[in-house]
């Protein structure tokens, strides 16, 4: 299923924590060391440009488009953000109010467009937060990919949306076949991810090779996809 042996190895690591006991041990053997702000951009698998035209989905504080914008040098083509929240899409707006080349959109990403609500959910660690799901009633607008961002030729997209990631992706369809941008998608979200994702991905894309790293220690909350 992967295209390196460090891969595998994070992968039965994850399935042994998620099969067995939860013993945080697996995920401090399957972490991999990077500094701040490569969680999804690491050096060892992308190869980034300064022609990037990046999609942020789950923009959230705006720390990956700025962890982004590091990474290339300040050197890109046009960054789109995705951030449903209103007052997280409210603080984006005017963290990059300067920036005509970033464009924040409060659209939920999915499968199709509608509409979407939010639903409460209990996290790895107990807490309870929030996730979008699509619903007929709900008061966000719902949106895919193919259909939001138009003649755009992403090059690369990373996504980390609550549990949203494979409707979204399956509403990515057409971009994943024709354009095979560079993809870093969080894993972590629902057990199954890490099996299903790249699953997903392979019947849309056959062409992708994928590469899995874990980068926190007692937290699965931070297994990433990387399709290439």
């Amino acid at each position: 299923m992967f295209a390196d042996r460090a891969s595998e190895q994070v992968f039965n690591r994850i399935k042994k924590y998620y099969d067995l006991t939860k013993n945080p041990y697996h995920l401090s053997q399957a972490r991999r060391r990077v500094r701040l702000g490569e969680t999804y951009f690491d050096k060892h698998i992308l190869r980034l440009t300064d022609t990037e035209t990046y999609i942020d989905c789950g923009a959230n504080q705006g720390h990956t488009i700025k962890s982004f914008i590091s990474t290339v040098g300040g050197k890109y083509t046009k960054i789109y953000g995705y951030e449903p929240e209103t007052e997280l899409f409210n603080n984006l707006k005017f963290l990059f109010r300067d920036s005509l080349d970033i464009i924040i959109s409060n659209k939920v990403l999915g499968e199709r467009c509608g509409k979407a609500a939010i639903q409460k959910y209990h996290t790895f660690s107990g807490k309870q937060d929030t996730q979008f799901c699509p619903n007929d009633t709900g008061d966000f607008p719902m949106t895919s990919l193919d259909i939001d961002l138009g003649d755009v030729i992403p090059t690369l997209i990373k996504m980390d949306i609550e549990g949203m990631e494979q409707q979204a992706l399956t509403g990515a369809s057409n971009i994943l076949r024709k354009c095979k941008p560079k993809l870093a998608i969080a894993c972590y979200h629902n057990e199954q991810d890490i099996v299903e994702i790249p699953a997903l991905l392979r019947s849309i894309q056959p062409d992708y090779n994928f590469y899995l790293r874990h980068y926190e220690v007692d937290s699965p909350a931070s297994t990433i996809l990387y399709a290439i």
